[in-house]
């Protein structure tokens, strides 16, 4: 997966944690959040072409920090 496709998923993911009803909160986080930009560029990655290209590209994203975090766990 390109890097580019592991910072859009994670940007999406912040989007929607920090999401509420006028749709602010990811801008206390990053105040030039440009919704729309992202938008553009969601729609040309691959990853985002299919909820099946989707999913696999979350669950290969959500492995490879795992996996990052599990080789910190084994050093305390």
């Amino acid at each position: 997966m390109k890097q580019i496709e592991k910072d859009m998923i994670f940007i999406n993911a912040l989007f929607y944690l920090f999401r509420n009803e006028n749709d602010s909160g990811i801008e206390r986080i990053i105040p030039d959040y440009d919704a729309e930009g992202i938008r553009v560029l969601a729609k040309k990655l691959e990853c985002y072409k299919s909820d099946k290209k989707l999913e696999e590209a979350t669950i290969e994203l959500a492995n490879e920090i795992y996996k990052r975090l599990k080789k910190r766990i084994k050093r305390l």
